[in-house]
């Protein structure tokens, strides 16, 4: 199995269902919407879309600046 897609079904006034499933390293976003609750679900999309991306770049940009530090850990000049 390569992934892992999560479902959240719609129904009574559920119109927009979203899960999130970890498996092997990796996150799956599932979204399903009833297209008279949210006719425009694929804005819904595109902003979980770049909220990943920036929390991407910010976990990258910690981990950067931890391995700086560790980096000049134990040397003296």
């Amino acid at each position: 199995m390569l992934a892992a897609y999560p479902q959240v079904p719609t129904g009574y006034d559920l119109g927009v269902g979203c899960a999130v499933h970890s498996y092997d390293g990796k996150l799956c976003f599932g979204l399903i919407a009833d297209a008279h609750a949210a006719p425009d679900v694929d804005r819904l999309r595109d902003f979980l879309v770049l909220a990943f991306q920036e929390l991407r770049r910010s976990t990258a940009m910690k981990k950067a600046r931890r391995e700086g530090r560790s980096a000049g850990v134990g040397t003296m000049q």
